[in-house]
């Protein structure tokens, strides 16, 4: 953000929280008639306007910036996903081949049982296995835990996330969903 613009801005925000201060000093206490209802209205149309002067004001500091990021993004977007796809392949090829050494140490394993069966001593029937072992430790992995849904019937209530929109949308549209319903709730507006 260029010194002016900052500036400037420091400015608006000082002239906008006078403004809400002497709001706050005239703030209506309660309402007993028709005229103080009138007047509660009227300052909610003002502190509307002044909420929109302060989000247009934050937009015309944060719309370049954040179309800056979004070029920024697109810039670094297709060197990104290659990288994704060369980074997939590899952990491929890697997998495979850890796969391939833990069939390996099974298989030298079994030689090894076989061999000790025969008179071989455990030192040296059991090499082989030691050799993979020492290859396998060579690839790095680490263990996360994650879940995986096996039957969403069975899942507690307390786990299922209704989609509201979804539901809000077929009510408005006059389909009925058992257990939701429409109903029309009053808010208060400037």
């Amino acid at each position: 953000m260029s010194k002016e613009v900052e500036v400037d801005a420091i400015k608006e925000v000082r002239v906008i929280e006078s403004e809400i201060d002497e709001m706050a000093l005239d703030i209506i206490s309660e309402i007993n008639s028709l005229d103080d209802l009138v007047r509660a209205q009227g300052e909610l149309k003002k502190y509307g306007l002044v909420r929109k002067r302060i989000k247009d004001r934050k937009e015309t500091i944060t719309k370049p910036f954040n179309l800056a990021m979004k070029n920024l993004r697109e810039l670094f977007r297709p060197a990104e996903e290659q990288l994704d796809v060369l980074d997939r392949h590899t952990k491929d090829l890697i997998s495979s081949y850890d796969r391939y050494l833990q069939q390996e140490k099974a298989e030298q394993e079994r030689l090894a049982e076989e061999e000790i069966a025969k008179g071989k001593s455990l030192k040296i029937a059991t090499a082989p296995v030691a050799k993979v072992n020492q290859q396998m430790e060579a690839v790095k992995k680490r263990k996360i835990k994650r879940i995986v849904i096996t039957d969403e019937s069975k899942l507690p209530r307390e786990y299922l996330i209704p989609d509201e929109l979804k539901i809000k949308t077929a009510l408005l549209s006059g389909q009925k969903v058992d257990g939701a319903e429409l109903v029309i709730e009053e808010i208060i507006v400037r």
